[in-house]
């Protein structure tokens, strides 16, 4: 139960050729520029990036109450457990881990009593489904070994468990409150611990894993919600032990039950496939600051192809259910010696300096990541002044709670999921690079 932060891995970039086209014919240009432009007529650039390569970096899907924090300033959050073979990705699978936070308010009549006439039950509210809402996901519960720290604990990070299976249980994912009850033996082995005010809970018991057996859903429990109950019999005294920290652990096996169209990339929350991207200082960028030619607006655009995404759900029972997105966040690497992260309006990945977190605009989710306009101009203005100061970007899927997130909570990690998105990273034959990522440009020669 300790709270020290994970550090993941830091990413890099590549910079190969380049790709870019330009038109003049911008109608509607001065519309999105804001006030009337100086010298000549509005001109636009479209920059294609020079490189695009999937690479997986696992997402940070752990989380723990900050030491500083007081304990009802629980953050919202996400653990999941389930397995679903999903056509774009194979057979995904999620094991939850959960701690308890301590308490000193079991009644008397709990601490005393027989482990035989006290019940025990894990009661966690549903969050988050992914697969076939009709299936029966199938669990078991197992102690965890010794103590861990799940704070930012990075997707792929696995925790050693105890001894068989505590209990086995049963979820529907389309119930509202999950309840999985645990045996009387359990309370027993525990009751010193658990039912003992003056023990030490944080060096006596490290935790559960909640496993899946059966079923093809992946399913996600509130975290502030989640919460140990212990009862007599009767009902009439209980204790409520809630969590101080939480994980899910997330892997795929097996292959893609649907082919992608050439040039296609899966990205897939959870474990972490993302997209790097890089541009080059190409001729347009050095023509530009050749003329001294002023920038006025700029744009970072990464589409997602939503509709082949959904189209890969064909075939599929109509009680098959997987959401579209519901937020991206984009990263960039500093070249060395290149200005800080701040001096662009980013933010600071906390465990990398070099790595900057771009704002993103909500409004444009699902059907793209697109940086926020002020922070893209910011960037590429002083990329027609000087070399580009990032040498790669990345794009991954973030998770939200809410459509309309502020700047700093798009450059937050998203809340732990199983989703996969498609991006192109060829355009279809005779098909227009709209659907590529790009940069736009739009300068007004003087």
């Amino acid at each position: 139960m300790k709270y020290t932060r994970l550090a993941t891995a830091a990413i890099c970039g590549a910079v190969l050729l380049f790709v870019v086209s330009a038109c003049s014919d911008l109608t509607g240009v001065g519309s999105e520029v804001g006030d009337p432009l100086e010298g000549g007529d509005p001109e636009s650039f479209e920059l294609l990036a020079d490189s695009l390569a999937g690479n997986t970096l696992p997402a940070a899907t752990g989380y723990a109450i900050p030491a500083v924090a007081p304990p009802d300033q629980r953050r919202t959050w996400r653990f999941l457990t389930g397995r679903v073979d999903d056509p774009l990705v194979g057979q995904i699978r999620a094991d939850g881990y959960l701690d308890l936070d301590s308490t000193d308010a079991v009644p008397e009549a709990i601490q005393g009593a027989d482990p035989d006439t006290l019940q025990a039950e894990l009661r966690l509210t549903t969050t988050y489904l992914h697969g076939d809402s009709s299936s029966t996901l199938q669990v078991e519960l197992y102690d965890l070994a010794q103590e861990v720290e799940m704070s930012r604990a990075p997707a792929d990070t696995t925790f050693e468990t105890e001894g068989g299976p505590i209990t086995t249980g049963s979820i529907s994912p389309t119930d509202s409150l999950v309840t999985l009850s645990l045996p009387s033996s359990w309370i027993a082995e525990h009751q010193g611990t658990l039912l003992n005010p003056s023990a030490n809970l944080e060096d006596n018991f490290y935790g559960l894993k909640v496993a899946p057996t059966n079923g093809n859903v992946v399913v996600g429990f509130e975290y502030r919600t989640a919460q140990l109950r212990i009862r007599t019999d009767s009902r009439s005294e209980s204790v409520d032990y809630q969590l101080d920290q939480a994980f899910t652990h997330i892997e795929t096996s097996g292959s893609p039950s649907v082919s992608l169209d050439e040039g296609s990339e899966v990205l897939l929350d959870g474990v972490g496939r993302g997209l790097y991207m890089s541009w080059s200082d190409s001729q347009v960028l050095d023509s530009l600051r050749e003329s001294n030619t002023p920038l006025n607006r700029a744009e970072i655009t990464v589409p997602i192809d939503t509709i082949q995404t959904q189209a890969s759900l064909e075939g599929m029972p109509d009680s098959f259910v997987r959401p579209l997105p519901s937020g991206y966040r984009i990263r960039a690497v500093r070249r060395p010696r290149s200005p800080a992260c701040n001096q662009f309006g980013l933010f600071v990945l906390p465990e990398s300096a070099q790595t900057c977190l771009i704002p993103t605009n909500p409004d444009w989710v699902p059907s793209a990541a697109r940086a926020a306009s002020d922070v893209a101009f910011s960037i590429f203005n002083r990329g027609v002044a000087e070399p580009l100061a990032f040498s790669s970007f990345r794009v991954e899927l973030a998770e939200r709670t809410t459509a309309s997130p502020s700047d700093r909570e798009t450059v937050r990690r998203g809340l732990p999921s199983t989703l996969p998105a498609i991006v192109r990273t060829e355009a279809p034959a005779g098909g227009d690079t709209d659907v590529l990522p790009r940069v736009t440009l739009v300068v007004t020669p003087l």
